[in-house]
């Protein structure tokens, strides 16, 4: 395993591939300024400190790809970023500028782990899906058990579009996952495509019991469809 000391920040100017089990960033920032390929694990000293884990503040599209398991991340690129494969952060992820681009991609965040907004986030400043019925993918929360109320934000949606989902526990018995994707499109069940909303979410939940709380789901009106009064 790699293991920085303190007050040793590091700047990638090309590709970062991590091979070995860890990457311990001691404390430090990681700059890359090109693509990533993690076939490890990063691992955060002080993962409540922001300054410190993986930074992508390429001047290009970076992409990430690899097996293993990502820790802190921040997205701070007006290019964006692109997973490449199913991609597990251990530690909080930081929307601050650009993109990030799953496609059918699934972005897992692990337990304590949540999305922060570094900027407002918006159409240029959150995860892009393909918005595509039927492909695997989507952004996934694991979510503890808790009596206490917690707030999430999934600040997703597909090509040009940004419809963020706000979830609310109140409270949750048992530890599991809550998946959300949007889909571009009217649902495929509806008798008329004409007197619908032209988009819908996926949402999957896996662990969770005695779940109390809400889901509130923001859509474009350039997407309704018909009569929107008449919408059940």
């Amino acid at each position: 395993s790699l293991t920085l000391l303190p007050a040793s920040a590091l700047t990638v100017n090309g590709s970062l591939v991590v091979n070995t089990p860890q990457f311990v960033d001691g404390g430090n920032a990681i700059v890359v300024k090109k693509d990533v390929t993690n076939n490890g694990a990063f691992v955060n000293t002080t993962p409540l400190v922001a300054s410190t884990g993986l930074k992508l503040r390429g001047g290009i599209n970076q992409k990430l790809s690899g097996a293993g398991l990502f820790g802190l991340v921040e997205l701070d690129n007006i290019s964006g970023a692109t997973l490449m494969n199913d991609v597990t952060l251990t530690n909080n992820l930081t929307l601050t500028r650009g993109i990030l681009n799953i496609g059918s991609r699934l972005l897992t965040m692990g337990s304590g782990s949540s999305i922060v907004s570094g900027s407002a986030f918006s159409s240029t400043n959150m995860i892009l899906t393909d918005g595509v019925y039927g492909t695997t993918g989507g952004l996934k929360l694991t979510i503890p058990s808790s009596a206490a109320p917690l707030a999430y934000e999934f600040p997703i949606g597909s090509t040009g579009k940004y419809t963020p989902v706000q979830f609310n526990l109140t409270s949750n018995a048992t530890p599991g996952t809550l998946l959300i994707k949007p889909v571009n499109q009217a649902h495929t069940t509806v008798t008329d495509a004409n007197h619908v909303l032209q988009y819908y979410w996926v949402v999957e939940s896996a662990g969770l019991s005695n779940l109390n709380g809400s889901l509130s789901f923001n859509y474009l009106e350039g997407d309704v469809r018909g009569d929107e009064s008449q919408y059940i």
